[in-house]
């Protein structure tokens, strides 16, 4: 899906967009933790750590694009 939303408007928005959304997802592991109890808590880091898989797929078409042929294998390792 991400792959998809990136060759339609570009990687670098998607990038923003998926970021944004996993900053959002902590908002309410912040506010609700001490008062959402284990099962609030739980879905929220599943639906956070979900947000967060789908930016590697973008991350590396953008990387592709960006780091060199020369040291391309070099900094996707370092990343």
């Amino acid at each position: 899906m991400t792959g998809d939303a990136s060759d339609r408007v570009g990687t670098l928005p998607v990038i923003s967009g998926t970021l944004g959304l996993a900053s959002v997802g902590l908002v309410p592991v912040l506010a609700l933790s001490p008062t959402g109890g284990p099962l609030v808590l739980g879905a929220v880091v599943v639906a956070l750590g979900l947000e967060l898989h789908v930016f590697r797929p973008v991350r590396g078409v953008y990387l592709m694009t960006v780091i060199p042929d020369s040291v391309n294998g070099g900094s996707f390792g370092v990343v």
